[in-house]
């Protein structure tokens, strides 16, 4: 939180007032310790290695960096982002995701750590184990009739799992369809919202990108990655011209990136050939 109140400060302008609480919110950001890796390569949830006696607790509170946090990211923290993934792993093979929220936050970490294949198995739990017929999350819950009650936390944690996987951008880019199940080989979706205030529309079939269209929040450049088997994109504006892009080589393995400048509300779609945005 103190990034976010540091990052906000800087992009509107601290008022005087503010100036001393931005100041001792960023000496403050300097003193919290990094999460240690532990002796088996897993992300520690204390200061000390110790002896866990709840191996598969429903918690990750430890993985918060990762997500919602953006601390621990691929690109930046390699090692803790590994170390994460092995943490997550413990707690998985040891019966963690028992309830509806802890399953959608394994949903969240599985969408950060491209891991498709336990993204959907996340998303199956949920909807044949921990949902009832209404959709409405369940709760375990020994003292109430059926066992369960309901709790709005893993729908609202699904929906946010569900979006990670289509499209995330706190690693400096939009990036579109980072951890797309092997099921959704097509599909579209509308509304979505990224970093820097953008609107973003996605098509894809046969499990590629078809089309994208996106409404820029602010002016400068703005950076989208997409997977690397999506074929040639063509960037048009909202006349239907052509926008000059540049390739940057930052990419993640097995993404590619795109960069344009943009202009505060103006729309952009990315096409493929034959194909129309939506």
């Amino acid at each position: 939180m103190l990034s976010r109140f540091l990052a906000v400060a800087e992009l509107v302008g601290a008022e005087p007032h503010d100036a001393d609480l931005a100041q001792r919110s960023a000496a403050a950001l300097d003193l919290l310790r990094p999460v240690p890796i532990g002796s088996d390569g897993s992300l520690l949830e204390w200061a000390d290695e110790r002896v866990p006696d709840e191996l598969g607790h429903r918690h990750v509170s430890h993985l918060y960096g990762l997500y919602p946090g953006t601390q621990i990211t691929e690109a930046g923290t390699r090692e803790q982002f590994e170390a994460a993934r092995r943490s997550l792993q413990v707690r998985l093979d040891n019966g963690s995701g028992y309830t509806g929220w802890s399953q959608a936050w394994v949903l969240c970490l599985a969408a950060r750590l491209r891991d498709a294949a336990l993204a959907e198995r996340s998303l199956g739990v949920l909807l044949d184990d921990l949902s009832s017929v209404s959709l409405m999350d369940l709760h375990p819950h020994s003292d109430w009739q059926g066992g369960y009650v309901f709790q709005i936390d893993g729908n609202f944690g699904a929906v946010a799992g569900i979006a990670e996987l289509l499209l995330q951008s706190h690693e400096g880019a939009v990036s579109l369809l980072k951890t797309l199940p092997s099921s959704w080989s097509d599909g579209t979706v509308t509304g979505l919202r990224a970093r820097g205030g953008h609107h973003v529309d996605i098509a894809w079939s046969a499990g590629l990108l078809r089309s994208a269209r996106i409404v820029a929040g602010r002016r400068g450049a703005l950076t989208v990655e997409v997977p690397q088997t999506t074929p040639d994109l063509t960037v048009l504006d909202e006349h239907g011209g052509p926008v000059q892009v540049q390739h940057p080589e930052n990419a993640l393995a097995g993404r590619r990136r795109l960069r344009w400048t943009a202009e505060p509300g103006a729309t952009y779609r990315l096409l493929v050939s034959s194909t129309t945005g939506p």
